[in-house]
């Protein structure tokens, strides 16, 4: 098996993306992993500028609250804006995330849905 360094797990407050957490903080605990907890503000279709500092501030306060319940993880916040699913790539490409956990959330036949 491959070494398991860093593991990136993105989050957006939904249950699924929580559960995620869980478990990649429990695999982080048992391969001696940092865990990389990435929040993606995402920007909406019509823009009149960037979000408000204060906004950016809030999110920034509530993403360092993630965190896990073994206290010797070591985990580093990341906040991002833009399309998702490319800051989840940019991010794991420029932290050399080996892993990444992401909960499921949508579709058709999920029970998260």
């Amino acid at each position: 098996m491959l070494p398991i360094r860093r593991i990136l797990v993105p989050i957006d407050w939904s249950q699924p993306s929580l559960r995620a957490f869980q478990l990649a903080a429990s695999l982080a605990q048992e391969h001696d992993a940092q865990l990389v907890v990435l929040y993606v503000v995402p920007l909406p279709t019509e823009m009149y500028g960037p979000p408000p500092e204060s906004y950016l501030e809030h999110l920034r306060e509530e993403l360092l609250r993630i965190r896990p319940t073994d206290p010797n993880t070591r985990i580093q916040h990341l906040l991002s804006e833009g399309d998702p699913a490319r800051a989840i790539f940019q991010a794991a490409r420029d932290n050399e995330c080996d892993l990444i956990v992401m909960g499921r959330t949508g579709g058709p036949g999920c029970a998260d849905s």
